[in-house]
C-alpha cells in the first residue's frame, strides 16, 4: 500500500511540475541559420535564428524576428547554448530548443535550452 501511495505521489508531482514548467516543449528538429551579436537600447545581446517555419512566442513578446540568448557573465548555461549553437551551425547538424515562457529580452523570446541531434 505504501508503494502504491508513493508511486501516485511521484506521478502527480511530475504532472504538476510539467504544467508549471518555465520552458516550452522541445521544438521540432531544425537548423541554426544565424547567430548575431549587437547592441540595442544599451543592451548587449546575442540573437539566434532557426530554419523551421513558425515562431514560438509563449510570452507574447512584441518582436518576433529572432530569438535571444542570455549570455551575461553569471549565465553559464547561456554560454553553453552559444557554444552548442556555433558548433551545430558549423557542422550543419539538427538541433532542438526550448523557449522561456515567462520573460523576454529586448522584447524577444529567449532560448533556454538547446540540444544537438547527432542522428
Amino acid at each position: 500500500m505504501k508503494k502504491i501511495f508513493l508511486v501516485l505521489i511521484v506521478t502527480f508531482s511530475n504532472n504538476v511540475f510539467a504544467l508549471n514548467s518555465f520552458d516550452t516543449e522541445w521544438s521540432a528538429p531544425t537548423k541554426v541559420t544565424s547567430i548575431a551579436g549587437y547592441s540595442e537600447a544599451s543592451t548587449d545581446s546575442l540573437s539566434i535564428t532557426f530554419s523551421e517555419e513558425g515562431f514560438s512566442n509563449p510570452r507574447n513578446c512584441s518582436k518576433q524576428d529572432f530569438y535571444m540568448l542570455s549570455t551575461d557573465g553569471a549565465n553559464r548555461v547561456g554560454q553553453s547554448i552559444l557554444s552548442i549553437a556555433l558548433a551545430s551551425g558549423a557542422a550543419n547538424l539538427d538541433v532542438q530548443y526550448k523557449v522561456y515562457r515567462t520573460a523576454c529580452i529586448a522584447n524577444r523570446p529567449i532560448v533556454t535550452e538547446l540540444k544537438v541531434n547527432f542522428r
